[in-house]
């Protein structure tokens, strides 16, 4: 699933996701940024769901590291667990209160 990213305010670092049934070729077009939905394998071989943000024009990792962004499950802020791959694949994040729910923390 893919999650466009609204702020609170205007102009604000504080950003709410909206579901949506976009692909992220159609993302890439008409949002600045937007959360995709990764799944990683860990050690133990169980699924974990983490969220990675995109972004349509290029961050430095300060610019990226400037933003909270709500857990598009629970509403609670996303915690970044994830370096930028470039510039426009930034952070992976992941919610402490969803992962506290699932016992992964």
């Amino acid at each position: 699933m893919l999650y466009p990213l609204h702020p609170t305010v205007k102009n604000g670092t504080c950003l709410h996701p909206q579901g949506s049934f976009y692909t992220e070729e159609y993302a890439r077009k008409v949002c600045k940024l937007y959360l995709t939905r990764e799944v990683v394998r860990n050690e133990c071989g169980d699924v974990d769901g983490y969220y990675r943000l995109h972004a349509t024009t290029p961050h430095s990792a300060d610019m990226a590291l400037a933003y909270d962004i709500k857990c598009p499950k629970c509403n609670n802020m996303l915690k970044q667990v994830g370096h930028s791959i470039d510039h426009y694949e930034l952070g992976l994040y992941a919610c402490p209160v969803c992962d506290l729910k699932k016992g992964r923390l």
